[in-house]
């Protein structure tokens, strides 16, 4: 699972895939499922997860940034 410890960091996800089948996603405790097109808003200190059963796109938006991602663009 993934979450932040500071409370503050906020990821904007927004799904797609080619097929009409959804992802599984775990978003604090709770399961449902994205669908492609799906947009949602994860607070930095809830912890998810996410189950790509076919091959899909995900775009992240960080904010603020994270150090660790802006690493490995360089």
């Amino acid at each position: 699972m993934v979450g932040s410890d500071n409370g503050t960091a906020i990821r904007i996800i927004n799904w797609s895939t080619s097929s009409a089948e959804p992802c599984e996603w775990m978003l604090g405790g709770k399961t449902f499922d994205v669908f492609a097109g799906d947009s949602f808003i994860v607070d930095g200190d809830v912890e998810h997860q996410a189950a790509a059963l076919e091959a899909s796109e995900v775009l992240d938006v960080f904010t603020p940034v994270r150090e660790d991602y802006r690493e490995l663009v360089k």
